[in-house]
């Protein structure tokens, strides 16, 4: 608990960020914060999608917010979006983490006779497109403007307005309406069923395969005793674009996640998905062609052989993978898989990735 570790150490920090779970080596981390705290989200809600938009399924993110009662350290955990230096009462801690909630999921993934590349179609970054995505939402488009946490230009707080965001890679994200997380949860198979409705509505024109569901809960807790029992502010599914019965792999664009509040109310929606013109042999078949698991174990070994001597590299079980990496016009058909780093003091995990 948030409370416990940092009760002793705190001089009045605001807020915390991390992981309670082992986490990834990933230098994405802070570039999709800032991509996600642009369209408006609080500190606690850009951190915690960055780390989902990266990898749902493996590691659990987690924000913690300190205030003089209950209301305002969640006041703060929920909204807060500028920096400030002033400290504040650690009376009460209130935090939220997420991850991969189990559901059954069917993602079958065959290997290509041969590699593909597929050419892509980016949507125009202009406010005509994001006009045009957001009316048949019923929402306002607007263009994702840059901006940072200390900017006079930025609000304080995260005021909600229904809106559509149209980042300039192409990709947008659609907000509905504010969770009601105090709402009595629902049986996660109801949840499954009514993202997979609002997924036909919106009818996005891509092959989709549901990819796993992340759960969002928070708790808190008082100097004096006082605890709050966790409870669900949210769920989120994520579906992966599909291509001939191949998806794209995790951590990249290709992807559609749906958040419900805990009644299954339709909150917000992230569409990194890209329209497919067409799709060409990456390259001539040839006889001295790799195989994936020999390309796979070459790249793990040459990176073990890069680690210091008193660091050790394991491959995680059943992690491997096929997909597409969509990178710009193009996307590649690739092979990856988790590998965990165990040194004196720390332990990690990270991504080896080879092209098909």
């Amino acid at each position: 608990m948030s409370d416990r570790t940092w009760r002793a150490p705190n001089r009045g920090a605001r807020m915390l960020f991390g992981f309670d779970s082992l986490t990834f080596d990933t230098d994405q981390q802070g570039t999709r914060f800032f991509k996600e705290w642009n369209t408006g989200k609080s500190f606690s809600q850009a951190w915690q999608d960055a780390a989902l938009s990266i990898f749902h399924d493996n590691h659990r993110v987690s924000s913690a917010a300190c205030g003089a009662t209950d209301r305002e350290a969640q006041d703060r955990l929920w909204n807060e979006r500028l920096f400030f230096g002033e400290a504040v009462s650690d009376n009460w801690y209130w935090w939220r983490w997420a991850g991969q909630f189990p559901i059954e999921v069917a993602l079958g993934i065959p290997v290509p006779h041969q590699p593909l590349s597929l050419r892509l179609a980016r949507r125009r970054a202009d406010n005509d497109t994001a006009s045009a995505l957001a009316e048949p939402f019923g929402l306002r488009g607007t263009l994702a403007r840059t901006a940072s946490p200390t900017s006079e230009e930025a609000s304080a707080r995260t005021e909600f307005e229904p809106r559509l965001v149209l980042h300039s890679d192409g990709t947008y994200q659609a907000f509905y309406a504010e969770p009601d997380r105090a709402a009595r949860s629902r049986a996660p198979e109801e949840i499954v069923e009514l993202a997979d409705r609002e997924v036909r509505r919106l009818d996005l024109g891509h092959d989709l395969a549901l990819a796993g569901m992340s759960a969002t809960f928070h708790a808190g807790a008082g100097r004096l005793g006082d605890t709050v029992a966790a409870a669900v502010a949210d769920y989120t599914l994520h579906y992966r674009q599909v291509y001939d019965g191949i998806p794209a792999v995790a951590g990249g664009d290709g992807q559609l996640t749906v958040t419900l509040d805990p009644a299954g109310r339709l909150c917000s929606m992230s569409d990194t998905t890209v329209p497919i013109l067409g799709v060409e042999e990456a390259r001539p078949p040839s006889p001295e062609d790799t195989d994936v698991c020999t390309a796979l174990n070459a790249a793990t070994t040459a990176r073990a052989e890069c680690l210091g001597p008193r660091a050790r590299l394991a491959v995680v079980p059943d992690s491997r993978a096929i997909g597409f990496r969509f990178d710009g016009d193009h996307a590649a058909l690739v092979a990856r898989q988790t590998i965990e780093i165990t040194g004196d003091r720390f332990r990690i995990r990270d991504i080896v990735e080879v092209t098909v």
